[in-house]
């Protein structure tokens, strides 16, 4: 029983930090997608 609990304890950590994960870089790519073009151009020398 031990056993079984903390294999679902480990999946749930690693599918709530790959969530995390994923997230964060979905906000990222939008927030790059959503920058206006000023923000880009301004990146580049």
């Amino acid at each position: 029983c031990d056993r079984f609990h903390r294999i679902v304890t480990l999946l749930a950590v690693s599918r709530t930090f790959y969530y995390f994960c994923h997230r964060s870089a979905i906000d990222r790519l939008m927030q790059e997608l959503l920058l206006p073009p000023d923000s880009s151009t301004d990146k580049s020398p």
